[in-house]
C-alpha cells in the first residue's frame, strides 16, 4: 500500500511518465517533413522508414509485458523514457535512410516499451489507491502531445535548427522522467495475471 505521505509524490511520478511519452512522440512529427528533404527521398521511401517506427513500437510493446512481469514497470519506464530523451536528436540529425531507419525503429523500442509499462503501473497505481485515475493519466499523455509538437515547432521556427531544438527538448524530457523515478511504484511486478495481460489493450 501507498502511504499517505507519498501519494502526492507517486501521483506526479507517473503524471510525468505518461506527459514524457506523449511529449515525446509528438516532438518527431515537425522533424518528419525536414528529414525527408534532408535525406532527398520519396514518398515510398518515407512510409517505409516511418514503418520502422511502427514495427520497433510494436515489438516493444509484445516484450514488455514479460519484462513487467519480471523487472517490474519501474524500471522499463526510466529506460523506455531515457531511450526517447536520447534518440530524439538523432533523428534531427540522421543522414542517410538506412541511420534514420535504425533509429526510428530504436525510438518505437522505447515509445512501445513506456507505453506499456506506464499504463500497467497506472492500473497498480489504481489498484492500491482504490481510485479511479487512468483518465486524467491519459489527459496528461494528450497534454504531453500538444506541449512536445508546440515545443519543436516553435524552436524550429526560430531558425534554431533541428540539433539545437530537440537537445532543447530531450533536456526537458530527461529532467521529467528522472524527476518522476523516485514517486514511481518500488514493486510493481506482475503477478501470473499481469503476464496473460495484452499490452496492445492498454497503450495509448
Amino acid at each position: 500500500m501507498i502511504l499517505p505521505a507519498n501519494w502526492s509524490a507517486g501521483l506526479l511520478g507517473i503524471r510525468l511518465a505518461f506527459f514524457v511519452a506523449g511529449f515525446g512522440l509528438a516532438a518527431w512529427a515537425p522533424l518528419e517533413p525536414l528529414a525527408k528533404d534532408r535525406l532527398a527521398v520519396g514518398d515510398r521511401m518515407l512510409g517505409f522508414l516511418l514503418l520502422c517506427l511502427g514495427t520497433g513500437s510494436v515489438i516493444a510493446m509484445l516484450l514488455t509485458g514479460v519484462l513487467n512481469a519480471r523487472y517490474g514497470s519501474k524500471p522499463i519506464i526510466l529506460g523506455g523514457g531515457l531511450g526517447l530523451a536520447i534518440l530524439l536528436p538523432c533523428l534531427g540529425i540522421a543522414n542517410t535512410p538506412v541511420r534514420l531507419g535504425a533509429t526510428l525503429f530504436a525510438f518505437g523500442v522505447s515509445l512501445g516499451s513506456i507505453d506499456v509499462a506506464m499504463n500497467i503501473h497506472a492500473i497498480e497505481l489504481e489498484r492500491v489507491t482504490g481510485r479511479p485515475l487512468m483518465s486524467g493519466f491519459h489527459a496528461q499523455y494528450s497534454i504531453g502531445e500538444f506541449t512536445g509538437s508546440a515545443a519543436v515547432t516553435s524552436l524550429l521556427s526560430l531558425q534554431l535548427g533541428p540539433l539545437f531544438s530537440t537537445l532543447v527538448c530531450s533536456a526537458l524530457m530527461t529532467i521529467a522522467i528522472v524527476s518522476a523515478w523516485p514517486g514511481l511504484l518500488a514493486g510493481g511486478r506482475g503477478s501470473r495475471g499481469h503476464r496473460l495481460f495484452c499490452p496492445i489493450a492498454v497503450c495509448c
